[in-house]
C-alpha cells in the first residue's frame, strides 16, 4: 500500500519548483517511533533553553571541563553577569559580538551572554589567522570582540580596519572556579605594554546580573561563515527561530533522550554551526551535561568519554575514525556511548563497524548538513532502518529534492544525480548556496531513492549562483 506521504511528485507549473508544502514525503514512512514528522517550535529566544534548564535542573552539571564544573544555576548566573559585562564593553541590542577562541567553558557563557543582550554571535576559530579574523570582524561590523590571548594584540592593532569595534577583552581557558569572585584575587593579565585588556573572568566577577533585552524569534542570533571549500567563505545569518529549530531537530532525532540525565562530549568546534546548534544547544535543550575536552586530541576526547560516562556524541567522521583506530582511545572504555551522529563528510561503513564494536553497540549514524541550514538537514535514524553509504532521511519539518545542475527549477526523478535542495525552518540567509523561492540549492550533489532516502555524491564543479531566484 502506498501512503499519502509516498504519493507521486506533484504537478507544478513548467519551469518552477513546487512549494515545499506540496512535496511528497516518502521518507516519513521510515521514521522510527518517537521521531515526529512535524513539531510546534516555541517562539522564544535561545536563552529560554538555558532558563528552562536552570529552572528544572538547577543543581545538575551544565558544563564540565578538566577540574571545572558549573551547574545550570551557576551557568545562568554567569550568563546574566556576562550580559552586563558585554554591555559595559559597548554591546547593544542588534550589534555583533565576536568570540575568537578555541573550545572552552567561556564560549557557551559568552554565546548566551550575547543573546541575553539581544546581540548576534560571530563565532571564529583562532586557526583562521589574524588577517582572516580581522576581515570577518570588519565584514560583519563587529562591535565587541572577545579573543584568545595570543590574538588580542593583533586585533588591537587593527583599529583602522575595524572602525566599529568598541570593546575588546581576552578569554583564558583556565580558572573557571565555582566561585567566580575568586578570580579577582588573580593578577590581571597584561596583553600590551601600554594598556591592559580586561579578562573575561574578572569582568564576570565585577558585574551584577542584568535583565535581558527583548528578543524576537526573527532577530539574528548567529553570523556564521561557510567552509569556503568551493568559494570564499561568506557569512550566513541565522535567526533565533532558525537555530532553535535546528537544536530541536537534533534533539528530536534521538527519541530516547532523558532530560537532565545525558552527558554529551563537545568534540566539534563551538566556532561552527555543528558545535553550536547540533551539539551545544541540543544538549542544553535536554539539560544535558556538556563535557568539553581540554583539546581536540583524540586521546583527550576518549579520556572525556570514559571519565564522564558520556552517553551522546556528535562529531565529524575523522573523530570517529580516530576513536575506532587510535591506540590511546583503545585503552579507554567507550561503552557508555549510546547514540552518535557523524556530520561534515561521508562516513565509511568500515568506520561505523569498528566504532560500534569499540563502544559495544553504541549507535553511530551518518548525517548531513551545511551552515546555511543551521547545521543539519538529513540523518540516518538512530533506531530503525539504516541506509549504507547514505545521509539518510530529511529530519523533522525538512523537505528535500534533487534538482538539475543546469536548471535549478527542474526536479529530477529518483536515482538521477543533481543538486540537493532543502527547505525547512532551520534555513538562514546568505552563504554560497543559491535560493529559489523557499528552496536552498546546495553546492552538493546527491541522489534520492524512491523510499525518500538520500545519498551524497560530492561537490559540484560549479557552485550555484547565489543570486539565482525563482
Amino acid at each position: 500500500m502506498t501512503s499519502a506521504a509516498s504519493a507521486g511528485t506533484p504537478a507544478s507549473p513548467p519551469g518552477r519548483l513546487p512549494a515545499p508544502r506540496d512535496v511528497p514525503r516518502p521518507w516519513l514512512d521510515a521514521y522510527p517511533p518517537g521521531v515526529p514528522p512535524r513539531y510546534a517550535y516555541p517562539e522564544v529566544a535561545l536563552t529560554r533553553l538555558l532558563d528552562d534548564a536552570a529552572r528544572d535542573f538547577p543543581t545538575s552539571e551544565a558544563l564540565v571541563s578538566g577540574r571545572t564544573s558549573l551547574t545550570y544555576a551557576q551557568l545562568r548566573d554567569l550568563v546574566d553577569r556576562g550580559a552586563a559585562a558585554l554591555r559595559g564593553l559597548g554591546l547593544q541590542p542588534g550589534d555583533v559580538a565576536a568570540v575568537v577562541a578555541p573550545n572552552g567553558v567561556g564560549v557557551p557563557i559568552l554565546a548566551f551572554s550575547a543573546w541575553r543582550v539581544g546581540a548576534s554571535l560571530l563565532p571564529v576559530h583562532p586557526r583562521h589567522g589574524g588577517p582572516e579574523i580581522v576581515r570577518r570582524l570588519a565584514q560583519t561590523d563587529a562591535v565587541v570582540a572577545v579573543a584568545a590571548p595570543e590574538l588580542v594584540d593583533e586585533l588591537a592593532d587593527a583599529q583602522e580596519a575595524l572602525p566599529r569595534l568598541r570593546g575588546l577583552a581576552t578569554l583564558t581557558q583556565d580558572g573557571w572556579d565555582d566561585d567566580i569572585r575568586a578570580r579577582l584575587r588573580r593578577r590581571r593579565q597584561r596583553q600590551r605594554a601600554d594598556e591592559q585588556v580586561p579578562v573575561v573572568h574578572e569582568l564576570l566577577a565585577s558585574h551584577a546580573p542584568v535583565a535581558p533585552s527583548p528578543v524576537t524569534p526573527a532577530d539574528i542570533a548567529i553570523v556564521a561563515y561557510t567552509s569556503g571549500t568551493t568559494a570564499p567563505p561568506r557569512p550566513v545569518r541565522l535567526s533565533h527561530a532558525n537555530v532553535l529549530a535546528s537544536a530541536f531537530q537534533s534533539r528530536l532525532w534521538v527519541p530516547d533522550v532523558h532530560a537532565g540525565k545525558e552527558r554529551m562530549v563537545v568534540a566539534t568546534d563551538l566556532a561552527g554551526l555543528l558545535g553550536l546548534s547540533v551539539t551545544m544547544l541540543s544538549g542544553v535543550l535536554a539539560a544535558a551535561t556538556l563535557v568539553i575536552p581540554r583539546s581536540s586530541d583524540v586521546g583527550e576526547v576518549a579520556r572525556a568519554i570514559e571519565g564522564e560516562g558520556a552517553t551522546l556524541l556528535h562529531a565529524t567522521p575523522s573523530t570517529y575514525t580516530d576513536l575506532a583506530a587510535d591506540d590511546r582511545a583503545a585503552k579507554r572504555d567507550l561503552t557508555s556511548l549510546r547514540a552518535c551522529l557523524s556530520v561534515g563528510a561521508p562516513l565509511s561503513d568500515s568506520v561505523v563497524r569498528a566504532f560500534e564494536a569499540a563502544t559495544d553497540g553504541g549507535r553511530l549514524r551518518e548525517a548531513y548538513g551545511l551552515t546555511e541550514a543551521g547545521g543539519i538537514t538529513h540523518a540516518n535514524p538512530i533506531y530503525g532502518r539504516v541506509w549504507s553509504s547514505s545521509i539518510g532521511l530529511p529530519v523533522t519539518d525538512t523537505v528535500a529534492l534533487i534538482v538539475a545542475p543546469d536548471d535549478h527549477q527542474r526536479v529530477l526523478p529518483a536515482g538521477e544525480v543533481g543538486h540537493i535542495a532543502v527547505a525547512g525552518p532551520q534555513v538562514g540567509l546568505g552563504g554560497t548556496a543559491a535560493r529559489v523561492g523557499e528552496w536552498l540549492i546546495t553546492p552538493d550533489l546527491g541522489t534520492m531513492r524512491p523510499d525518500g532516502s538520500f545519498t551524497y555524491v560530492g561537490r559540484a564543479d560549479r557552485v550555484p549562483d547565489e543570486h539565482e531566484e525563482a
